[in-house]
Order: structure tokens, then C-alpha cells, then sequence
């Protein structure tokens, strides 16, 4: 899969937003997905060839059809629905013999 997350220069916001989606690329099953992060105030050539109108914006761009969410992200199992993600990896959790 391939993610492209746009952000606005060093906030809070996209700070959060960058965290938020790192987390969810590596909540996927699988190793071959990508994420690129673009400042628009360092490429603004890109943001306006994706048509960014705000930030952060995540866009999921392979496999088809492009998705796109503008936000922090950090409700994720509403983002994985709105970007027709599967639900998270399940982790098996080792938490001293709870069973």
C-alpha cells in the first residue's frame, strides 16, 4: 500500500498527524507499505498536483481507488473504514497469565 501524508511545517497538528500514521502503516499486515510525508511549505508543487486544500491530509493512493482523510487521524479504526483498511494486526499480548 502506499500513503502520502501532507503537512504544514513543525506543529502540533502534524506532529500528531505523523505519529498518527506511522501508527497505522505499521498496524497493517505486511511489509511492503510505504508511507512519504511532504511538507507543502517544502513542496507546495505537490500538494497542489495532489489538490491539498488543507493539512494534515493522508491519502492512500495504491492500491485504487485514492482515498483521502483531512485530520490528525487519531481515531483509527475510523480512519481503516473510511480508507477501506482492514482492521489492525492483532498482537498477541504477554501480560503475566491473564487469559
Amino acid at each position: 500500500m502506499k500513503f502520502r501524508l501532507f503537512i504544514c511545517g513543525e506543529n502540533t497538528s502534524s506532529n500528531l498527524a505523523v505519529r498518527n500514521a506511522r501508527r497505522l502503516v505499521q498496524g497493517l499486515n505486511g511489509n511492503s507499505h510505504d508511507l512519504e510525508i511532504i511538507d507543502v511549505l517544502d513542496s507546495p508543487e505537490l500538494a497542489e498536483e495532489a489538490r491539498i486544500l488543507a493539512t494534515p491530509t493522508l491519502l492512500k493512493e495504491d492500491p485504487a481507488p485514492l482515498r483521502m482523510l483531512v485530520g490528525d487521524l487519531s481515531d483509527l479504526k475510523r480512519v481503516r473504514s473510511i480508507l477501506q483498511l482492514p482492521a489492525e494486526v492483532e498482537y498477541e499480548k504477554n501480560d503475566g497469565g491473564h487469559q
